[in-house]
């Protein structure tokens, strides 16, 4: 065996770390990004994934690389003023040949819309997610978990850290420390 992808949700790092022990020396465990509307969007190696950690652990996203040629990654804002700069956390939508227009039964649900250039389908992942200055996707989480206060967004570090609390009730990211 020298691949293993894994896909369906982000890889979470002791997961990983387990799952390298069981495979022969030379074995890549790939963390594949993607929705079943558009798959794969993005592929990243152990041995890309694993200096990240840190900047995972510190509750920046889990990074699952640039995307793969052909695939298109714009992010959209989440809120109805959008910043504009690189690195904002927003929904990450996709274009590309691996994306459907519509779901099997014909229906065309709110996440895909028509590409506005090439006539494709832009994909909304539903994910929260910037791109940062290397092109990398960075994911953040999911947008329907995004947890809003008057102070702000409640940051998911339960995701990324051992806390004995679920995402609504901690109240910052350093609440987990």
């Amino acid at each position: 065996m020298r691949h293993v992808l894994a896909s369906g949700a982000a890889l979470p790092y002791p997961v990983l770390e387990r799952l390298r022990v069981c495979l022969p020396a030379g074995a890549t465990v790939h963390s594949v990004y993607g929705a079943t509307e558009a798959l794969p969007i993005s592929m990243i190696g152990h041995h890309e994934l694993l200096p990240l950690r840190p900047v995972t652990t510190s509750g920046s996203g889990v990074c699952p690389e640039r995307p793969l040629p052909g695939v298109t990654v714009r992010v959209l804002p989440l809120d109805p003023v959008p910043s504009g700069r690189l690195g904002t956390v927003g929904e990450p939508a996709v274009a590309g040949p691996n994306v459907s227009p519509a779901y099997l039964d014909g229906t065309v649900g709110r996440a895909s819309e028509p590409h506005d250039r090439e006539g494709g389908h832009l994909h909304r992942m539903g994910d929260a997610g910037r791109l940062d200055e290397q092109g990398r996707i960075w994911f953040h989480g999911r947008i329907a978990h995004r947890v809003r206060t008057a102070a702000g967004d409640v940051r998911g570090c339960c995701s990324t850290r051992r806390c004995p609390w679920t995402i609504a009730t901690a109240p910052s990211p350093t609440a987990c420390g």
